[in-house]
């Protein structure tokens, strides 16, 4: 799950719910915070550039995909399922989590 320090508290609560529900595979990654750092800097360091007119918030949040993503090919996933931290998951009551999730339920 993608979280942002300064909303850590977010995080936590929809991990919980998402742990309700079934999920336990899920692992917090901090992302990057356009609102704290100077994003282009970053994006710089890491190899990336964007056009000017795109926002800092969306800087930021295209570099924690690109982490993932990175992290998908160093580790050779065949996938990676990607929450931000104000997910909630809307369940039907009774409803099993292979239902949420198909063929990759048992995976998370």
């Amino acid at each position: 799950m993608v979280y942002l320090p300064r909303h850590r508290a977010r995080a936590e609560y929809s991990l919980a719910k998402l742990r309700e529900v079934g999920f336990a595979n899920i692992v917090l990654t901090e992302g990057v915070d356009a609102y704290t750092a100077d994003v282009r800097q970053i994006a710089a360091t890491e190899g990336w550039s964007f056009r000017p007119d795109v926002n800092p918030g969306a800087v930021g949040c295209a570099l924690a995909k690109f982490r993932l993503w990175r992290r998908i090919i160093d580790r050779g996933l065949p996938y990676l399922l990607i929450f931000e931290d104000d997910v909630l998951p809307r369940p039907r009551p009774g409803q099993p989590r292979s239902q949420l999730l198909g063929r990759h339920a048992a995976r998370c």
